[in-house]
């Protein structure tokens, strides 16, 4: 799967302007690293663990589609879509391109990008590697 992915990240635009990448083994945190550095634009202060943990279970919710996402978004987040935190994320992941949405970003979905980060995000989860 990490193949997969990094063939797929190798496509996007900011792959071309980014060096430092370039000196790791194609392995779970260069994934989680390019995602979460390159495509949100976040820096590593405070607990980019924590806040991949919140990312996931936005993520996880939004792969479910309508109604049972509703539903996940509720148990993960009070009030759900009615969160204005959980808006901002919404928009902020939506902007980096881990979904789509048409009429409006309540309705979104994931992306390739949305579905290979979720991806490794629990796999990390799984090995400690998400604390970075």
């Amino acid at each position: 799967m990490i193949n997969k992915i990094l063939e797929h990240i190798k496509k996007d635009k900011l792959w071309e302007d980014e060096r430092f990448y370039l000196n790791y083994e194609p392995d779970l945190l260069a994934v989680i690293k390019w995602y979460y550095f390159e495509k949100l634009g976040w820096c590593g202060c405070g607990c980019p663990g924590e806040a991949m943990r919140e990312i996931a279970k936005y993520l996880e919710a939004r792969s479910l589609g309508y109604p049972e996402n509703d539903k996940k978004l509720k148990e993960y987040f009070s009030d759900g879509d009615n969160n204005n935190l959980v808006l901002c994320l919404a928009y902020e992941l939506d902007r980096a391109g881990f979904t789509e949405h048409g009429t409006s970003v309540y309705s979104c979905w994931l992306t390739d990008d949305g579905k290979y980060f979720l991806w490794a995000i629990k796999e990390a989860e799984k090995t400690d590697e998400l604390d970075i």
